[in-house]
């Protein structure tokens, strides 16, 4: 960087300055993260394992020797899905008692998330196309790289439309939580075919249907709306985008395919939350041997939890519908495309070493 260039500690303070409303949130999710932690991760507690079992209605948590610690898949949750969204849809379903109204059901609320995936997916796209009034720079214009990769460059009605795509699709997030609490409180059987269609299987075709659409349709708005990546963007990006510029490459194909990069990075953590997710259970949640739920205290498998919960593709979408509302989500789709990939290669080979060499160890599988 020419002795010119601000430095990195500028750069970041004039983001912040720019951007408010996104560092705000930021502070905010990094005090429920802190709560989280005390929750996750303190001794032993049996008044911490009564609040979850009271927030999740899951009883279960207290059926077995264990019930002193949260399992495994809780420890590894968003911690805006334990802190918030439990609470609240615990307080409408026996609050407000939607558990009691008739023909309302757990089955019911797991078809209806998607349709308001589906709807804001529409409205991102809808929102893509730039009223005909709006200055759009050819990209062919040599300062087209500096124009401000703001939000407001498609007008302030399509800006509005995108906010109201991402509030949507958090009421659908916060729908997804209420259906898994409401048929523990119903308590729901399995339909007669067995495959426990109103359960886990349901839930699952439709959570992917409506993420899938959601995401594809974020991709698709930054795909149409032929966005370049700014020269004055996030740091240490500018230096692949110029790399790759003076290669010959257009900015705006530059943009499109970072943004695909992003939206893919989100998708595959999914992937590999869950793997890594599976093994904790199978390896803490299935076992009454004190040795083996001795390692689940050491630095490493906290932190392994703890990692995990703050990039599970869940908070990724927590994190991509902030930037959506701030503003910011270009610049979030381009961070994850050139930090993200190379965090989520670290972290499940870290995930690899917890899992083989200190929880599978085959001392302790003979202990």
């Amino acid at each position: 960087m020419g002795s010119g260039s601000p430095t990195f500690k500028v750069l970041v303070a004039t983001w912040v300055k720019e951007n408010v409303a996104a560092t705000t949130a930021v502070v905010v999710w990094f005090i429920l993260a802190a709560m989280y932690l005390q929750y996750c991760y303190a001794e032993p507690d049996t008044e911490i394992m009564r609040w979850m079992r009271h927030q999740t209605v899951n009883e279960a948590m207290g059926s077995n020797s264990t019930a002193v610690r949260l399992p495994a898949k809780y420890r590894m949750l968003n911690p805006w899905l334990l802190m918030v969204d439990y609470p609240f849809c615990r307080w409408i379903t026996f609050g407000l008692k939607l558990k009691d109204v008739p023909g309302i059901s757990a089955n019911l609320i797991s078809l209806v998330h998607p349709l308001m995936a589906v709807l804001a997916s529409c409205m991102i796209v809808r929102a893509a196309s730039p009223p005909p009034t709006v200055y759009t720079p050819d990209i062919d214009d040599p300062d087209f790289d500096n124009v401000p990769m703001k939000e407001d460059r498609v007008g302030n009605q399509n800006v509005l439309m995108v906010k109201a795509a991402a509030l949507l699709f958090l009421v659908r997030n916060t729908l997804d939580t209420l259906d898994g609490v409401m048929a523990r409180a119903q308590s729901t059987k399995k339909l007669p075919t067995g495959v426990g269609l109103n359960g886990h299987l349901l839930d699952v075709v439709t959570d992917m249907a409506g993420v899938t659409a959601f995401m594809a349709a974020v991709w698709y708005h930054y795909y149409i709306r032929r966005v370049g990546v700014a020269k004055h963007g996030v740091p240490g990006v500018r230096e692949v985008v110029a790399k790759l510029s003076n290669a010959g490459l257009n900015p705006v194909v530059i943009s499109r395919v970072m943004c695909f990069f992003g939206v893919a990075m989100i998708c595959l953590t999914g992937l590999s939350w869950e793997t890594t997710m599976l093994r904790m259970q199978a390896y803490f949640d299935e076992t009454t041997n004190p040795n083996i739920l001795a390692l689940e205290r050491q630095p490493a498998v906290q932190i392994c939890y703890y990692l995990w919960s703050l990039t599970c593709s869940d908070t990724l979408f927590t994190y991509l519908i902030v930037a959506l509302l701030t503003g910011v989500a270009h610049d979030f789709l381009v961070v994850l495309s050139v930090y993200g990939w190379a965090w989520l290669v670290i972290l499940t080979l870290y995930s690899t070493y917890v899992t083989k060499w200190i929880v599978n160890h085959p001392a302790m599988a003979s202990s």
